[in-house]
């Protein structure tokens, strides 16, 4: 997990690495990193990106929210009436996987999994 200073300080330096430096930072940061990078590095600090330590917003739409967990039949990463109740609310990202999914973490404590797609605003 990056901190504000830390995201800003390698856009700042990202230009000046050598290219084998930019590879292995885009590898240790994946695609959302990448597009955060990007931002960062063009001036636009919006947007939403799907990191540890970012705070989202879950859909708000039922129809959308039901939607976003269409790749998963699985209680783990599926819909569940504890997830339904916690559409449209906001949350930290606490870890992120390869099958685009992440755990977050609600201000009451409680830490649930969710699909990327699960996300307002989200963007691949």
């Amino acid at each position: 997990c990056m901190t504000p200073s830390e995201w800003l300080d390698l856009a700042t330096k990202y230009n000046d690495m050598n290219w084998v430096a930019q590879w292995q930072t885009n590898a240790r940061i994946g695609p959302q990193g990448q597009r955060k990078l990007e931002a960062l590095r063009v001036g636009d600090k919006a947007g939403v990106f799907v990191l540890p330590g970012e705070r989202v917003r879950l859909l708000g739409s039922e129809y959308a929210y039901r939607s976003s967990f269409r790749r998963f039949q699985d209680e783990q990463n599926g819909v569940t009436e504890a997830k339904l109740k916690r559409m449209g609310q906001e949350c930290v990202i606490q870890a992120t996987f390869n099958d685009d999914t992440l755990t977050c973490a609600f201000d009451d404590g409680v830490t649930v999994d969710f699909p990327f797609e699960s996300i307002q605003g989200y963007q691949k």
